[in-house]
């Protein structure tokens, strides 16, 4: 068994799973026909690596096949994964991502070819197709983009703009429908024998048709997709604060993804080496070429003309890449700051504060939420409704638990938070129990309802309680309640994505199901233990420990991919993949990656033996314990957001001894951070302090709703064009 060719069939059983199995059946053919090519390349280029006797420059060839789809096939399935995953929950905006994906990967494997496999074979003509039908498939899921830019413009009071970013819409889905119809069209036609005339002259006006359709459509986007106003719009400092912006940049960046996805699909619109039978079919090679040359020679010209626009028209869209790259990493900081910022106060103001924008990075004016009673909060959690997926302006689930001073009780109350106006709307008590955290995701079988996870802290014991929270508002207790060893302070819940980290060294430890997660079912659940060295994870009614970094620790978090730990002496974080690994027996314990922000946590020494002494009433105390990273909130936007309290320690006489005093200054952080799985390294750009002194006991960060557009878009432009052109073309001969 070769596990190379093993995991190559399995890879496009998922693809097939995914996508061909939705297709039409014109798609689903031209997409089964293109795997089995790809794989058929494959298996000879292996047999040719596997032959003595095969020349040094096969040899390379076949390395160079195997290599570029062993090492971009994943990413370009991962895309396959996401996309599919996205567009059945109604997830738009991942959808529209996960295709850009799946356009990078597939031109990145087609452009490692183009650069080092040799002559133009079978294996490009399968591979342009594999992309092309993807991007046939997945395209027309989203939804209308003109609707989607008319609502975002309204209340602009820009009657004209309106006007013209309507048109840009409308011109946008022309060209993509465009482009989709042709390549079917083209994919019927071309296998037609040349051997009669009808089906001489039904290919004929096929081309015919086909060219200016293709030449129509680029040139009323052309004039029509005004879209550097619109960046210069973005890019206005005047603009950037305004509500209606990030709802406009995800317009733009959709508008954008979807001109640049139709270019890709020009460029694989078909198979060049069918396009070369059908030259040599219309050539004078032709036996029958003489009997009605005129017939031959329209074809072989027009065939001729199709693969020059198929190059050209791409070619010149993406002469103005480079500007829209430009244009959004200038714009890309504004990005990350009109993300939904909040925090939970702490002393007299245990109240929720939230802001955007320059309110939150320029000026530090943050709106206050009284909710309940008032300075009585002790966590909330803002969490994405599965009906808000995909939404440009979306409204958040909002959770908000509080804990009476005076008596062992509290409770929790819900509602909504709009990141746009940044107002709560709707609060009110759902539960009259004192719950220590809270966390929710959506349910799979109602798209209005969610799953509620609630955590108790009872000191040397603890639980988590699950509720379903339904869409009138009202919680409903569940009969799962699985007690833990120690108090639970953080809980928190995870649905995985359809696959792993393609670098992740604990990849193949992940468990199938998990893979298979929607929504509430099959997700990994984390509990922070209270005076504990473990994390509890419960998955598929399985429950475990995991050993955290650190001996002792504050709190939790999760993404996608990875959960978060803090505490006293950093952060780090492990993939979800690596702790499933730990519970496995794998490994030892989670592939924990560090960072410690040693500067903002401060002075570290206990001074054993040393007198420490209280800086208000200099009472001897015992050595105060370090407090370091008090709550964090890791952003898919590339961002970390902290409390962080920083420790200055001062010696004093005192009586005749020397003593120490301990002082915390707390404040809120943010920094830039990306994770090399690969190096086991977590980089941590400089922390920024927010002005205006806020003190936070937790905080927690949302994306601009469009990020993850934006981010696939950004990667997509950063990317040298890599689409092999067609083969050079020998001229037409006029005479034997």
């Amino acid at each position: 068994m070769d596990p190379d060719l093993d995991l190559l069939k399995k890879q496009i059983e998922l693809m097939a799973l995914h996508a061909q199995s939705s297709m039409d059946p014109a798609q689903a053919r031209a997409f089964e026909a293109a795997t089995r090519k790809m794989q058929a390349e494959y298996e000879g280029a292996k047999r040719i690596l596997a032959d003595k006797n095969a020349s040094a420059e096969a040899k390379k060839y076949a390395k160079d096949v195997t290599d570029a789809i062993n090492k971009n096939l994943p990413n370009m399935v991962k895309g396959v994964l996401s996309a599919a995953s996205a567009f059945k929950s109604g997830d738009y905006i991942n959808g529209s991502a996960a295709i850009m994906d799946i356009c990078a990967a597939g031109m990145q494997l087609i452009g490692s070819l183009s650069a080092g496999a040799g002559p133009y074979g079978a294996i490009f003509g399968a591979l342009f197709s594999i992309v092309g039908q993807l991007l046939t498939y997945f395209g027309p899921k989203q939804p209308s983009l003109k609707d989607q830019i008319i609502e975002a413009m309204k209340g602009l009071n820009a009657d004209e703009k309106l006007r013209e970013v309507k048109a840009n819409g409308s011109a946008v889905d022309q060209y993509m429908a465009t482009i989709g119809r042709i390549k079917l069209d083209l994919s019927e036609i071309l296998p037609t024998p040349l051997n009669t005339v009808e089906n001489r002259v039904k290919v004929h006006k096929c081309l015919d048709s086909c060219i200016i359709s293709i030449n129509n459509a680029f040139t009323i986007i052309s004039v029509l997709y005004d879209k550097w106003m619109t960046a210069e719009w973005l890019k206005d400092e005047k603009t950037q604060d305004l509500e209606k912006w990030p709802e406009i940049l995800g317009v733009f960046c959709r508008t954008y993804a979807d001109a640049l996805l139709a270019h890709v699909l020009l460029e694989s619109l078909v198979d060049h080496e069918m396009v070369g039978r059908q030259l040599e079919q219309a050539s004078i090679r032709n036996p029958d070429y003489k009997n009605t040359p005129h017939e031959y020679d329209a074809i072989y010209d027009r065939l001729i003309r199709l693969e020059a626009d198929m190059e050209a028209l791409p070619k010149l869209w993406n002469d103005g890449n480079t500007q829209m790259l430009e244009c959004l990493k200038a714009i890309e900081p504004v990005a990350r700051d009109r993300g939904l910022f909040a925090h939970l106060g702490t002393n007299m103001s245990k109240n929720l504060y939230a802001a955007t924008g320059g309110n939150v990075t320029r000026t530090g004016e943050w709106k206050p939420f009284q909710i309940g009673y008032g300075n009585r909060g002790r966590r909330f959690a803002l969490t994405m409704p599965k009906t808000e997926a995909g939404s440009l302006k979306p409204r958040y689930h909002l959770f908000f638990c509080q804990h009476w001073s005076a008596s062992d009780n509290g409770d929790m109350e819900h509602g909504w938070m709009d990141p746009t106006t940044i107002e709560v709307s709707d609060m009110k008590e759902v539960s009259g129990d004192k719950f220590h955290d809270v966390w929710a995701l959506p349910s799979p079988d109602d798209s209005r309802a969610s799953f509620v996870y609630t955590a108790r802290n009872e000191g040397r014991q603890g639980s988590i309680k699950l509720h379903q929270l339904n869409d009138s508002g009202e919680l409903k207790a569940g009969n799962w309640q699985p007690a833990t060893k120690a108090g639970v302070v953080n809980v928190r819940a995870i649905t995985h994505p359809p696959a792993t980290l393609p670098d992740d060294p604990d990849g193949a430890a992940m468990l199938p199901a998990l893979l298979q997660g929607t929504d509430h079912y099959n997700s990994i659940m984390y509990g922070a233990l209270a005076a504990s060295g473990e994390l509890y994870v419960d998955q598929s009614n399985t429950r475990c420990y995991v050993p955290a970094p650190w001996g002792s620790y504050t709190g939790i978090d999760v993404d996608p991919y990875y959960v978060w730990v803090f505490g006293p002496m950093g952060l780090a974080c492990a993939t979800h993949a690596s702790v499933i690994s730990c519970i496995r027996g794998i490994i030892k314990s989670p592939r924990w990656i560090s960072h410690i922000p040693e500067a903002l946590i401060g002075d570290t020494h206990t001074h054993p033996g040393k007198t420490w002494r209280d800086r208000y009433t200099q009472a001897r105390i015992p050595y105060p314990p370090l407090i370091g990273i008090q709550s964090l909130s890791p952003c898919k936007d590339g961002t970390l957001f902290a409390g962080i309290t920083t420790r200055t320690v001062t010696a004093v006489q005192h009586g005749g001894e020397v003593a120490y005093i301990a002082t915390d200054t707390p404040a809120l952080y943010t920094a830039l951070y990306s994770i090399n799985i690969k190096d086991g390294s977590l980089n941590v750009g400089p922390w920024s302090k927010l002005p205006g002194g806020p003190q936070a006991q937790q905080v927690q960060k949302m994306a601009i709703p469009c990020w993850s557009l934006f981010a696939s878009l950004k990667a997509q432009l950063a990317k040298t064009p890599v689409m092999a052109p067609p083969p050079l073309r020998t001229a037409r001969q006029t005479t034997l």
